[in-house]
């Protein structure tokens, strides 16, 4: 069964399926069989799709445990033999110091709190405390992959304040990228994004990705909000 990218990526396709080529040779260059990779924050299992038909092995889990619609998902294209699903807390994984060579999470950062009913606890400190248990669980040369929203532009501030899109998330800067990835030997990023492809109107979303790729080009990172990166610790 051939794969959809809205399966994997559900939002915002062209532009955020760019994540999957910026993350591929690395992703390629760190899996070793007989090790997982492990995935976290994903309730309807799109990114433990895209591994596992690559025939990658993975943990596919959430803060609850990931949504029936994610197993469905895996069954619906045969995978569900290269998929284990778990419930984990990000910020106290289960997981032994060194046991992962890939950790892949996307959209995910930005809506952490430290206690899940406390919205002031959704806190840069806490974001880097999350960013720390990744790095524990990582092997020496091990690669998180990662993509997260970014604070853009004055264009997105304003839109998100006046849809009060900035009350449920903790949009990053890349000041505030690099501070949360400063525990990496090395770290590589892209930024991406400035109209989106998120609207009812198809052919106004051709429009709007085509009319991204130019400004991705053109405009510094800062104006943007998509964030790709990787760390290698």
């Amino acid at each position: 069964m051939k794969t959809k990218l809205k399966e994997l990526l559900e939002w915002d396709v062209p532009n955020w399926s760019q994540a999957l080529a910026f993350w591929q040779p690395h992703l390629d260059g760190a899996y070793k069989e007989g090790t997982p990779v492990l995935t976290i924050g994903e309730r309807y299992g799109g990114l433990s799709l895209w591994l596992a038909k690559q025939g990658k092995a993975n943990i596919c889990t959430d803060y609850v445990i990931p949504s029936d619609k994610a197993m469905e998902l895996h069954q619906s294209h045969g995978v569900s033999e290269l998929v284990k699903y778990e419930m984990v807390n990000i910020f106290e994984l289960p997981y032994p110091d060194n046991s992962f060579d890939v950790v892949v999470i996307k959209s995910v950062i930005g809506g952490l709190k430290l206690t899940y009913s406390d919205k002031k606890s959704r806190t840069l400190e806490n974001q880097k405390k999350a960013i720390a248990e990744i790095i524990r669980v990582l092997k020496p040369g091990g690669v998180y992959l990662g993509a997260e929203n970014m604070r853009g532009g004055l264009l997105h501030r304003f839109l998100r304040k006046k849809t009060g899109r900035d009350k449920h998330w903790r949009y990053l800067d890349k000041k505030e990228l690099s501070y949360l990835l400063d525990g990496f030997a090395k770290v590589y990023t892209k930024f991406y994004g400035y109209l989106g492809s998120n609207f009812k109107n198809k052919i106004f979303n051709s429009l709007t990705s085509f009319a991204d790729k130019v400004f991705s080009a053109l405009l510094p990172g800062s104006r943007l909000y998509i964030g790709f990166f990787v760390g290698k610790k």
